[in-house]
């Protein structure tokens, strides 16, 4: 059902979008998982923002580190992954950046802010069928490299396996 008045509709839509970018750039900060060797050691306070020419989000970690940005157009899609984290997935299906935010609330804000931004930029498809396709892409290559890690991993157990062979029969 259509509104009775339409151009009310696009000042609403020009203003939340305008406040959702104005949100983007003002930027706010994160805590991301600190790991080494698959271990978590601890948490780093990211400050992540949009950038003044909405070409790049920008990271860089608080107190000296990391500093880093991914080009919008490389994103696929921002989703959220627990209660209180969100992923920026690139179109390879890479996860570029995870984080964690201080509330469920601020996630929901960081990730409809990003998806909106995300749709507006106009890149000639439905964002909602982009996002599952780069979503299902993403599962694809995590299964595919699971499949290779895991074939790799028995691979170099069928190796051991024989050179222990080897070292007993050769012994007897």
């Amino acid at each position: 059902m259509g509104s009775i008045f339409p151009c009310l509709k696009d000042t609403t839509d020009s203003e939340a979008e305008d406040h959702r970018i104005e949100m983007l750039q003002t930027g706010g900060h994160f805590k991301r998982r600190r790991t080494m060797m698959g271990i978590t050691t601890g948490k780093d306070v990211l400050s992540i923002r949009l950038s003044d020419d909405r070409r790049s989000l920008d990271w860089r970690t608080v107190g000296g580190g990391d500093n880093g940005h991914v080009n919008v157009r490389d994103v696929a899609f921002v989703k959220a992954v627990k209660q209180m984290e969100f992923a920026v997935v690139g179109r390879s299906g890479d996860t570029l950046q995870q984080v964690e935010a201080e509330s469920t609330a601020e996630r929901d804000a960081w990730v409809t802010s990003l998806t909106g931004f995300l749709r507006t930029q106009g890149r000639g498809v439905d964002t909602s069928d982009a996002a599952e396709k780069a979503q299902a892409k993403a599962e694809g290559y995590a299964r595919q490299k699971q499949r290779s890690n895991r074939e790799a991993d028995l691979e170099r157990r069928r190796l051991e396996r024989e050179e222990l062979k080897k070292r007993l029969f050769s012994k007897g």
